[in-house]
């Protein structure tokens, strides 16, 4: 849910809210964003879209945690790979 982040969008809210109810994935990766985006206090997520059921449970599996904002797929352990803690605070480290 991206309803408190809407004002403070640096490309203006009508940006996200073409995305609304739709995966945006595509649009959010290929704008370059940055990391502080990627763990933007305001956006919450309340649940996965239709069909996504599954890529969010691999990336959960590669060690992703909500808590830990929007993922960064190219930085997560590929699935069976070794998870320590370490590794996945490196992986989900956006510096």
């Amino acid at each position: 849910d991206v309803t408190d982040y809407l004002p403070y969008h640096p490309g203006g809210g009508d940006l996200i809210e073409e995305a609304a109810g739709r995966d945006g994935t595509a649009g959010f990766e290929d704008t370059d964003h940055s990391a502080n985006s990627r763990t933007q206090k305001l956006i919450k997520l309340v649940g996965v879209l239709s069909g996504q059921e599954e890529y969010v449970s691999e990336l959960r599996q590669r060690g992703w945690k909500e808590s830990r904002g929007i993922p960064f797929p190219e930085r997560l352990p590929p699935l069976g790979a070794c998870t320590s803690e370490a590794s996945l605070q490196r992986a989900n480290s956006f510096f």
